[in-house]
This record gives structure tokens, C-alpha cells and sequence, in this order.
């Protein structure tokens, strides 16, 4: 990456008030697989909280679901699950 930036910055003086043009076509194109991945990739810890905000998810639409028809056997004017003071 730091080469990259060296040779996009080649040229440029202080006084010029463009920043590097970091991706064009052309230094997009010559960047390295790897480095691609390193950029593009999440971390262990990203794809952990990932996974876990997702079954926690799924968890609590399969709650609501239930909640719901659970929810049409209750007099009127006694649900709560659409009030917003339970959110």
C-alpha cells in the first residue's frame, strides 16, 4: 500500500490541493491480489458478530412471529406489541 501511494503521489507538490487520485482505473487496476483482499476483508472478530447479530435476528423474528398470532386471540385494546413505549 505504500508503494502505492508513493507512485500516485509522484509529481504532486505541496501547493496542489488534489488528493492523490487513489482510485482510478489505472491504480485500481494495478494493485496487487492480495492487497485487494487485505483491503476488502473483514476481521475474525467482524465476521463473529456477524454471525452472532444474525441468529439473534432470526431468534427474534421467530419471537414476533409467535407474538403475533398469539396477539389476534386478545380482546381489542389490550396489545401492546404495537406500542411504541415497548420498544
Amino acid at each position: 500500500m505504500k508503494n502505492l501511494l508513493q507512485e500516485t503521489d509522484q509529481g504532486s507538490s505541496t501547493r496542489d490541493c488534489e488528493p492523490p487520485d487513489l482510485l482510478s482505473p489505472d491504480a485500481v487496476l494495478r494493485l496487487d491480489e492480495n492487497l485487494i483482499g487485505d483491503i476488502a476483508a473483514e476481521t475474525a472478530d467482524s465476521q463473529t458478530e456477524r454471525a452472532r447479530v444474525l441468529r439473534k435476528l432470526k431468534s427474534l423474528k421467530a419471537g414476533l412471529q409467535t407474538l403475533g398470532r398469539l396477539d389476534i386471540h386478545k380482546p381489542a385494546g389490550t396489545s401492546h406489541l404495537h406500542d411504541s413505549s415497548y420498544l
